[in-house]
């Protein structure tokens, strides 16, 4: 008789949670980045498949958006892979050759950064970071959005 693996999921069915992607989105404007043009979003213990980021409105007096991590300042996006000053430009990470493109597991947890380049005097955007896992850790404050 041939074997059988069986995988079941390791959570109670009776919590409502499943083994699914799910995607956290943070908003963010101009007056949300620091004095050196950074925008920062904390995540726990996951692992992040990608992110995306969409610029709303124009980032003024920018040239360059990068999207990385304390490791990699361009690990998701890098400069020329979404336009700062345009508005509705859009990037997603999981589409692009980059650094952390087959994704990356923080086993610590990690910082997302946004990074511009130039001050910016208006502009409007919205950070997406797509995870693995139960779609528990937003929830429960795994992931904790600064």
């Amino acid at each position: 008789m041939p074997v059988q693996e069986q995988f079941k999921a390791t959570r109670p069915e009776s919590d409502g949670k499943a083994f699914a992607d799910y995607v956290v989105r943070k908003a963010f404007t101009y007056a949300d980045l620091d004095a050196s043009g950074k925008y920062f979003m904390t995540v726990g213990i996951q692992a992040v498949l990608g992110v995306r980021l969409h610029i709303v409105s124009g980032f003024t007096d920018t040239t360059a958006v990068i999207v990385g991590d304390g490791d990699t300042a361009n690990g998701y996006l890098a400069s020329g892979d979404v336009s700062p000053t345009t508005a509705g430009a859009f990037a997603n990470s999981m589409s692009i050759a980059n650094t952390y493109k087959p994704g990356k597991y923080y086993a610590s947890g990690g910082v997302i950064t946004v990074d511009f380049t130039g001050t910016a005097s208006a502009g409007s955007a919205i950070l997406e970071v797509q995870c693995a896992g139960y779609g528990a850790g937003f929830e429960r404050g795994i992931i904790n959005n600064s």
